[in-house]
C-alpha cells in the first residue's frame, strides 16, 4: 500500500514538474531592415609607410528570421541567420554582403501580446559574394548588436514588432605596414530600423 501511494506521489510530482515545462514554447520571427551607419578602417598610403584613416557612409539592407524558444512569455532564446548588404554602391569602400548567424536573447517587459522589450544579438557575419572595391581576402567577423523594440498583435496568431538596433560589426582584413603583414579590423557601425512579424 505505501508502495502504490509513493509511486502515486512520484508520478503526480513527475506530471507536475512536466506540466510546468510546457511554460516553454516555441517562438519564430522574420523581418526587414533599413541600415544606416558608418565603415571606418585605416589604409597604407604607400608612401614613406603613412596611414590614414577612412570613414564611409553606409545605407543598406537586411532580413533576418529568428527562431527559439519563450519562457512564459517573458524570457526568449533563440538562434538566428539573415541576409545583409552594407552598401548600395558598388564602387564603395564599404560594399560587403554578410550571412550574419548569431544568439538572440530577449526579455519582454510583461507576459501581454503588446509590450516593449529588450535584447541581445552575438554572433559571426561570414562575407558572401559581393563586388565593390573591397578585395576578396576580406572576410567577416565578430557581431554585436543590443535591440529594443515593442512587439504589438497584428492577427489572431501573428504578431508584428517594430526593433530600432544597433550593430556593430568587425570585418578581417589583410594589410601591410612598413613591410610587415598583419590583420586590421575594420568596422561598421549601423543602427537598423526593423519591422517584422512574430508567430
Amino acid at each position: 500500500m505505501r508502495k502504490t501511494i509513493t509511486i502515486g506521489l512520484m508520478l503526480l510530482f513527475m506530471t507536475s514538474v512536466f506540466g510546468q515545462e510546457k511554460s516553454f514554447k516555441y517562438r519564430g520571427a522574420i523581418d526587414y531592415g533599413f541600415m544606416r551607419g558608418v565603415l571606418n578602417f585605416n589604409v597604407s598610403t604607400g608612401s614613406q609607410g603613412g596611414r590614414i584613416s577612412i570613414t564611409e557612409q553606409i545605407l543598406g539592407h537586411s532580413v533576418r528570421t529568428l527562431h527559439g524558444v519563450v519562457f512564459k512569455n517573458r524570457i526568449f532564446f533563440g538562434i538566428g541567420a539573415g541576409l545583409e548588404s552594407y552598401s548600395e554602391k558598388e564602387n564603395s569602400n564599404a560594399f560587403f554582403n554578410a550571412l550574419p548567424i548569431y544568439f538572440n536573447s530577449k526579455y519582454y517587459f510583461s507576459k501581454k501580446r503588446n509590450n516593449f522589450y529588450v535584447g541581445m544579438n552575438l554572433g559571426h557575419s561570414f562575407r558572401i559574394q559581393g563586388g565593390g572595391v573591397m578585395t576578396k581576402d576580406w572576410t567577416g567577423g565578430f557581431l554585436v548588436n543590443p535591440e529594443i523594440g515593442y512587439k504589438f498583435k497584428f492577427l489572431q496568431k501573428l504578431d508584428m514588432s517594430l526593433t530600432l538596433n544597433y550593430v556593430h560589426q568587425n570585418v578581417s582584413a589583410p594589410a601591410q605596414y612598413q613591410g610587415n603583414d598583419f590583420i586590421q579590423k575594420p568596422q561598421f557601425r549601423t543602427a537598423h530600423f526593423r519591422v517584422g512579424f512574430v508567430f
